[in-house]
């Protein structure tokens, strides 16, 4: 019988084979701690630089916030310090900062600090320090967020023709309104200008306008102009019997007549019954007249009252014994005192009394031009420089023309107030196709159609404003100054 023999040596380990299994499980346990420790502290980093992106993207949102807000509250302190060189800039910026900024983080700790330089800029600082949720793993418990804002004006020049109604509708509170408004606009367009070049100032002209304008005794030998001689004409001696009387009775009568539109209502004693004085008279007189010129000019005939070509055969008309001449043109300058002096002198009188607004418009057209009449302004299209008119009146037209001279009553018929109205219209729109940029301002005018010819005017909706009082004047002027400047965050 064979027996069959079942080895156990592939059952379990020898000896030596056991042994060798329990060497290999003590190194590892004697190891492992030695193992985990980098492990750990390489899947730490890798975690905090994970995260640290999440925590730099938010500080980086954070930081642009910060900037928005600090833009924004640097140009509102630039705009509202114009209107106040006394205003404490740093209080002012930090109050309107803190209405502006708005955290997602709820962080509210931002400090600010807001200078005006000698130029007027207005240079702000912010800084921020944004909390961290992954990099304190490292040791980074914030990340700093720092921003600066400038505020500067435009680098355009501008040269710029006040057209200003000078008529008796602007007297009293309205003149002196129209006086400091003027004069807060020229502030504001001038502020640094003595710290830059020539060429790089701006220029003012002032066109003061009633019926007429004045250009100036100065121009009348212009080649531009046809004048004739001041002179003194002396008639015949004419002789007549004269019967002297006097005023028996007496009635006080009430009466209105008009001045630019404005009623003018008073009594006076008006004699009734006469009878004679003493005996007849025999009176003799020779008649003289005076023709003399004060500077003020009429309209071509149309359409060439509407253009600015001037020349040989269109020369612009001088008018003789013209009473209604507002003060002359001030032409372009750079000279902030002599604009501010002009402007002050600004007046009203019975004298420059109605209303004619299309002259203004075109002598503020020809103020800004670089040929005949003016020619003080650089040539159109210029890079760099902006031809602004800025033209303000306070009523209906309440004169024509009637060629060469403006004496149709426009306030009596409503088809020569229209006319005025449409040619004044036509000359704002040639020229804006000339490239002049037109501020229209109507000051406290209620009749729908002047309203509307005031805002065909503009060179878009805009740029046409209404003030009813002298306070709002004000504020009109200086937003169309604001709006010339162009107050911008420096990039």
């Amino acid at each position: 019988m064979r027996e069959t023999f079942h080895s156990t040596a592939e059952a379990r380990p020898s000896r030596a084979g056991g042994a060798s299994w329990r060497r290999v499980l003590q190194i590892w346990h004697e190891d492992a701690g030695g193992i985990m420790v980098p492990f750990a502290v390489i899947a730490l980093v890798l975690v905090a630089i994970s995260g640290g992106v999440v925590d730099v993207a938010v500080a980086i949102n954070e930081r642009t916030r910060l900037q928005s807000a600090l833009d924004a509250a640097t140009l509102a302190v630039a705009v509202r310090s114009r209107k106040d060189e006394e205003t404490d800039v740093d209080e002012l910026g930090t109050r309107v900062f803190s209405e502006t900024w708005s955290s997602r983080m709820d962080l509210t700790d931002a400090q600010t600090t807001f200078s005006k330089d000698e130029d007027g800029q207005i240079l702000a600082e912010a800084q921020l320090d944004v909390p961290t949720k992954f990099l304190p793993l490292i040791g980074i418990d914030k990340l700093p967020a720092q921003v600066e804002s400038v505020a500067l004006k435009a680098r355009t020049t501008a040269e710029i023709a006040l057209v200003v109604d000078n008529t008796w509708s602007m007297s009293g509170p309205k003149i002196e309104a129209l006086r400091e408004a003027a004069s807060r606009l020229v502030d504001i367009v001038f502020e640094g200008s003595e710290r830059v070049s020539e060429d790089e100032r701006p220029k003012i002209a002032v066109v003061p306008f009633s019926q007429y304008v004045n250009v100036g005794l100065g121009n009348r030998s212009a080649s531009w102009l046809s004048v004739e001689d001041d002179s003194r004409r002396v008639g015949n001696e004419v002789c007549d019997w004269h019967q002297p009387t006097r005023c028996v009775r007496t009635e006080r009568r009430t009466t209105t007549s008009y001045i630019d539109g404005v009623p003018q209502t008073g009594t006076r004693d008006v004699c009734v019954e006469s009878v004679p004085n003493g005996p007849r008279q025999w009176r003799c007189n020779t008649p003289t007249s005076n023709r003399r010129w004060s500077g003020c000019v009429g309209s071509r005939d149309n359409p060439f009252d509407t253009r600015s070509d001037v020349g040989p055969g269109r020369l612009i008309p001088g008018l003789m014994n013209v009473t209604a001449c507002p003060r002359p043109i001030t032409p372009l300058t750079s000279d902030k005192d002599a604009v501010l002096s002009e402007i002050e002198s600004l007046n009203v009188t019975t004298a420059n009394s109605e209303t004619y607004t299309q002259p203004g418009v075109l002598w503020g057209w020809y103020a800004l031009t670089n040929e005949a009449p003016f020619d003080q302004g650089v040539v159109k299209g210029t890079q760099g420089i902006r031809k602004v008119m800025v033209f303000m009146t306070d009523g209906a037209n309440t004169r024509g023309p009637s060629y060469p001279a403006h004496t149709r009553d426009a306030r009596a018929s409503t088809a020569h107030r229209r006319t005025a109205n449409s040619l004044t219209v036509d000359t704002c729109a040639n020229a804006k196709a000339d490239g002049i940029e037109i501020f229209s301002v109507a000051f406290s005018v209620s009749d729908p159609e002047t309203i509307e010819m005031i805002r065909n005017c503009a060179s878009d909706p805009s740029r046409f404003m209404t003030a009813d009082d002298p306070e709002g004047l004000l504020t009109t002027f200086e937003t169309i100054a604001d709006q010339i400047t162009e107050l911008h965050i420096s990039q």
